[in-house]
């Protein structure tokens, strides 16, 4: 896998995208729209024969087992519906054959097939002295010059190309001196990682309802909560961890 690549790689996580990004002054992020359901089969089928060097029968069957195909799954309303609902809102119809959101190869899958995509991407911004990360779908940029409308323009072009684009309402472009998200990690104006807001909300929230039901479950996620703040910022609920695992949180 590339180096550039963050999700879908044993022993990384989402943590790790910011750290690539950290000491430049300018950064900024993309979402590409509605990843997963604009995966046509067309381009599964295609990495299964060129990359495995599968036959056209066994290529199809395995795109089968991987894709969903709208016109022949049983599908419930209220997914019907969704589709139909986001299918009016963009500028490209959804193809009715793709890599489903949900499955636990979509991710993986949906990389290797539009690897080529990311791949031009990636020598587009190194070609200008860009550092490029992707998550998922999630498209980061960072850079000590000014990233220019421009930049962002031809990395639409060539999403484009392979029937995807940009979401142009997650757009963010970060100046110097300000905070900066991304993937769920805020960089503050002196680079330092931090948890959001919402994140820490969380944690305050059901560390209130604990301490009055005790519940189990939700002991669970408010370790989790307060895990996910520790692993960003170490000095945060190391305490109450301990305290929590020890049935002493109170």
């Amino acid at each position: 896998m590339p180096e550039y690549l963050i999700s879908s790689k044993k022993g990384q996580c989402y943590l790790d995208n910011f750290k690539l990004h950290k000491n430049n002054k300018y950064i900024v992020t993309l979402d590409v729209e509605k990843f997963f359901p604009k995966c046509n089969a067309s381009f599964v089928y295609n990495f299964f024969k060129k990359f495995f060097l599968m036959s056209n029968d066994v290529a199809y069957l395995l795109t089968q087992l991987c894709t969903i195909d709208t016109n022949k799954s049983n599908l419930s309303e209220e997914v019907i519906e969704w589709f139909n609902q986001t299918n009016q809102k963009l500028y490209y119809p959804l193809p009715n054959s793709h890599i489903p959101t949900g499955s636990p190869l979509s991710q993986i899958l949906a990389f290797l097939a539009f690897q080529n995509m990311f791949d031009e991407i990636m020598d587009y911004c190194s070609s200008n002295n860009i550092t490029m990360t992707l998550y998922v779908d999630d498209i980061t940029l960072s850079s000590n010059k000014k990233i220019s409308k421009n930049h962002i323009y031809v990395i639409k072009n060539i999403l484009n190309t392979y029937g995807h684009n940009v979401n142009y309402k997650k757009i963010r472009i970060y100046k110097p001196n300000y905070n900066k998200k991304i993937t769920g990690v805020i960089l503050d104006k002196n680079n330092i990682p931090k948890a959001t807001m919402k994140l820490h909300y969380k944690v305050h929230k059901h560390s209130i309802e604990y301490k009055i039901n005790k519940d189990e479950a939700l002991k669970r996620k408010l370790l989790g909560e307060m895990y996910a703040i520790y692993l960003i910022e170490p000095t945060k609920y190391h305490n109450s961890i301990g305290l929590l695992k020890r049935n002493d949180f109170s």
